[in-house]
């Protein structure tokens, strides 16, 4: 029979991190065929149509040209081309003449139709004609090849375009940080937008012609698609084309730039300078040539209007063959090279942004003290002029620390600091500020801050959870209250506030206790609600630290139990360990039992030893106790469990407890490897083995290291146990230790640690994310807490957050970026990405998004998906009807209710769950009935949400 875990059933490590690489970080492995499609579309009369162009199946296109021709008879002369890549690197140009047009296009990290549902190109064009008439759309690949060098088969795509009375967006404009204009036919005052991977706030109607629409968060939505009632249309920042042609231009962003002597493109002839203004503004241009002996022959200075190209897309006069260099008002886009014989351009290797001498704020050399919770004002001072003001960007190393800015000016810029504090616990802990200049060049600087944290003012609250019951339209149920205490016994100011799972105002608390000690009454109405069992909170606030008092209401029609279903205990297995025969206390600790009961049953069971385990219950807590004197227990490893039953519950739970009997000397402790380095704010990580006998090793710092703090990520574990160590603090070179302790051992583990600035890539500076894709299927659109999503852009950054959670990166490269979406954006709507510094995006969170992962990363085609003998899934290794299949998908498995078929047909599934963090797992047995062959579709879905078609399998 199959297990249900990745260790039992067989699947290693190894074969997870294969699959996961091969879904969400390697470009395809195989050389595919997809054909070209183009959306049909109704457009009314005189309006303007976007032709939307897509693959039929993903692939990474890394240089290639299209050529695109629309029917005389109902449209006119092109209006506007664009294209698109997931990596932000996309260079090319797009020419056109009247109905017909030409796209020559790379881009080195193969974006281009990288990403499912997102459009490889749009073209733009006037329609006319009677109801009903329809113009045909043709277009074609020519010489499409991958990152090798490998060329594609890519078939031609045909579509048609009906004239007919419909809604229709014709453009989307870019109005502010956060808000967007949208132009077309048909809008009413009824008319909602949405969108893919965004989350609109507001739409405000101005007429059947313009809608105003604001998102959640700031950032560019360059490629997401806006719906207006079936209508859609593909964003891209606007700008005017330049006499039918436009030049597609990578993402960083420049405002100076260096062009050395190497920089003559293709060993010569004249050089062209393609310079992009992305602004709402216009930005000033000042730029300088060389003439062929070096010396300085002019300076010429040149506005760039709103969203505009450079006229003629050469300016500057860089046509020289030696070097020159510019200086632009505002961060613009670039490209130094030459046309070649086909109209595409290259990018010069010797076109670098120009790194600034010194920094451009002086920071303050002492650290920002903070004495608990509070705020302060911080002001630096400007080192002169670098262009006009030097923008920047604030972030913090510790989410107990926030920071922005307050004011800036040419001769100094306000940062406003707050720390708070709450959940810490007493002690002294340091962060930095981390002030990052916008503009490419200059380093990162920090603002070292330390927090000192007081004791004695945390509260606590007894007992940790109520049970309230009733019957449906029954009185008000009150309980008798709960405890509010200051630890050190002082009268502190708490504040009170409810909330329910359902949403409902069931709940309330008395808020006459103001200061601790108190006792505030907790009250449940069941007006309006009906048979069944509620559960909200009440949370307490103090000057530290905020507790939560768990409610639970059970709702009960006279004479008809209520189920009970124990769900959980907290820890779910517990591990002791004692020198033999020791005199020492008994060694107890305490479980928690979900959901609150009013009562336990608790059975104690050991397999030998005798009576050496106890358990006692209150409430839902439990009390387990080992105590092995005066039984005589030789040295070994003893096991027991308690089993826990409550009245009227369905069900029981089994807690298993390791008792572990060592002599006088207990084994060495080996730490592997014995020094540990930590660099640049990772952390660092060593293995504590004692000879393969379990001991609680016990971690902690010995030396903190100067100005950096250490941490550890955990306090007490079992051996063999993994310990991580990270420090934070700003740039320099330190010094520490961590001592371990099991049993009669101890070792001193020394730690060196060195942080740096931030390295400069030569890349967009702050990073920019263009698209954000599901990690598995590779599709745009709403995601889920703990789920692997790939983030695609420019640029780089360690720190990747959502809604400022840090998220677990999984592999960075100047194009793309994978992560573990964190577990507290769960209940949200959307959330706001960074990567960095840079600038937000704001994606749809739903409860789940589930994707499928495929064996060449396109999300599609074979699944990566292993037999019941752990042989991976293929053409030649076919699975058997009857025989189980392990599926693996990202999405959210533990929302419940998995359902997956296999040829059509419902496979039974037998085990569904999240095996390591943003992986789930499915084993289902293939029907009886279904057919065989090598490419069986297989769908999964994840309670109402479905995973992408086109997946397949292979069966005999």
């Amino acid at each position: 029979m199959l297990r249900t875990n990745w260790k039992q059933n067989g699947l290693s490590h190894g074969r997870i991190g294969a699959l996961l690489r091969l879904g969400c970080v390697f470009l395809p492995l195989l050389v595919q065929a997809a054909n070209l499609e183009v959306r049909p579309v109704t457009v009314p009369a005189g309006a303007m149509a976007q032709i939307r162009v897509e693959l039929g199946a993903p692939l990474a296109v890394s240089v290639g040209s299209l050529r695109v021709e629309l029917d005389g008879a109902v449209f006119g002369d092109i209006a506007d081309v664009q294209m698109f890549s997931a990596a932000g690197d996309l260079l090319g140009t797009a020419e056109w003449d009247g109905r017909k047009a030409v796209v020559k296009f790379s881009s080195v990290a193969g974006g281009v139709g990288r990403i499912g549902g997102s459009p490889v190109m749009t073209v733009t064009a006037p329609v006319s004609g009677t109801a009903g008439a329809q113009g045909r759309v043709t277009v074609s690949a020519l010489d499409w090849r991958d990152v090798a060098g490998e060329k594609f088969v890519v078939g031609d795509g045909l579509g048609m375009v009906t004239v007919g009375e419909a809604v229709v967006i014709e453009a989307v404009t870019r109005v502010g940080a956060s808000s967007y204009r949208v132009t077309g036919r048909g809008f009413t005052a009824e008319s909602r937008v949405t969108g893919e991977g965004m989350k609109v706030d507001r739409v405000a109607f101005r007429s059947g012609t313009e809608l105003e629409v604001t998102v959640a968060g700031e950032g560019e939505l360059t490629g997401r698609v806006f719906r207006v009632e079936g209508a859609e249309f593909v964003y891209a920042v606007r700008m005017e084309p330049v006499g039918g042609r436009r030049a597609f231009l990578p993402t960083q962003m420049y405002s100076s730039v260096e062009i050395g002597r190497q920089a003559t493109p293709l060993g010569g002839g004249p050089a062209l300078l393609f310079l992009e203004n992305p602004h709402a503004v216009a930005v000033e241009v000042t730029g300088e040539n060389f003439d062929l002996i070096g010396a300085l022959s002019g300076r010429q200075t040149i506005v760039l209007p709103p969203r505009s190209l450079s006229e003629n897309l050469r300016t500057l006069g860089f046509e020289a063959t030696r070097s020159g260099g510019l200086l632009a008002s505002m961060p613009i886009r670039a490209a130094f090279g030459r046309p070649l014989v086909d109209s595409l351009f290259a990018v010069s290797s010797g076109y670098e942004p120009f790194r600034l001498p010194a920094a451009p704020f002086s920071i303050p050399s002492t650290p920002i003290v903070f004495r608990q919770s509070g705020a302060q004002t911080v002001t630096l001072g400007v080192n002169g002029r670098t262009f006009e003001v030097t923008p920047i960007a604030v972030t913090t190393t510790e989410r107990w620390l926030t920071a922005g800015v307050e004011r800036q000016d040419s001769r100094s810029v306000s940062l406003s600091v707050r720390a708070e504090i709450g959940g810490m616990l007493p002690g002294d802990y340091l962060a930095s500020v981390v002030v990052t200049p916008k503009d490419p060049g200059y380093e990162p600087q920090s603002i070292p801050v330390r927090l000192e944290v007081r004791a004695g003012e945390f509260i606590r609250l007894s007992p940790g959870a109520i049970t309230l019951t009733s019957v449906p339209e029954g009185p008000i149920t009150r309980a008798a209250g709960f405890a509010v205490r200051a630890e050190n016994g002082a009268s502190v100011p708490i504040t009170l506030r409810t909330e329910t799972d359902d949403g409902g105002r069931w709940l309330t608390v008395s808020t006459a206790a103001t200061t601790t000690p108190a006792g505030p009454d907790v009250q449940a109405n069941p007006a309006g609600l009906r048979a069944g069992t509620y559960r909200g909170r009440v949370m307490v606030r103090g000057p530290i630290n905020e507790e939560t008092l768990e409610v639970t209401l059970v709702v009960a029609t006279p004479g008809v139990p209520v189920p009970l279903r124990l769900l959980s205990l907290t820890p779910g297995s517990l591990n002791f360990s004692r020198q033999v025969l020791a005199e020492g206390a008994p060694l107890s600790i305490g479980i928690q039992v979900t959901p609150f009961v009013a009562s336990l049953g608790l059975a104690v069971l050991t397999e030998s030893g005798g009576a050496w385990l106890e358990a006692v219950g209150s409430g839902s807590a439990i009390t387990v106790t080992v105590n092995p004197r005066g039984l005589n227990l030789v040295v070994g490893i003893y096991r027991g469990s308690v089993k826990v039953s409550a009245p009227g519950a369905v069900n029981t739970l089994e807690l298993p407890v390791t008792l572990r009997i060592w002599g006088g000397e207990t084994e060495p402790l080996v730490v592997t490897p014995a020094a540990v380095s930590v660099a640049d704010g990772q952390s660092g990580k060593f293995l504590v083995t004692s000879s393969g006998a379990p001991l609680e090793a016990t971690a902690l710092v010995e030396k903190e290291a100067n100005g950096c703090a250490l941490r550890i990520n955990a306090s007490k574990l079992m051996t063999p146990a993994e310990f991580s160590v990270f420090c934070v603090g700003p740039p320099g070179r330190y010094e520490g230790s961590v001592r371990i302790t099991a049993g009669s051992r101890s070792v001193v583990v020394p730690v060196s640690v060195v942080i740096g600035p931030l390295a400069y890539t030569g890349l967009v500076n702050p990073a920019v994310v263009n698209t954000v894709a599901n990690g598995a299927s590779n599709r745009l659109g709403a995601l889920a807490a703990g789920q692997y999503v790939a983030l695609h852009g420019v640029g780089k950054d360690r720190q990747v957050t959502f809604d400022g959670l840090p998220a677990r990166v999984l592999f960075e490269s100047q194009f793309q970026t994978n992560v573990v979406v964190p577990e507290g954006v769960r209940g949200r709507s959307s959330t706001t990405i960074r990567v960095g510094s840079g600038e937000a995006v704001t994606v749809a969170v739903e409860e789940a998004a589930p994707g499928l992962f495929t064996m060449d990363g396109t999300g599609v085609g074979q699944g990566a998906i292993l037999n019941q003998d752990n042989a991976v899934n293929a053409a030649e290794r076919p699975a058997a009807r009857g025989s189980v299949v392990q599926i693996f998908a990202t999405g959210d498995g533990s929302v419940p209710g998995a359902s997956v078929t296999i040829g059509g047909i419902g496979a039974p599934v037998i085990f569904a769950a999240v095996t390591v963090p943003g992986l789930f797992q499915v084993n289902a047995v293939v029907p009886e009935g279904v057919a065989s062959g090598a490419a069986v579709p297989v769908t999964l879905q994840v309670g109402r949400f479905q995973a992408q078609t086109g997946v397949t399998m292979a069966v005999r």
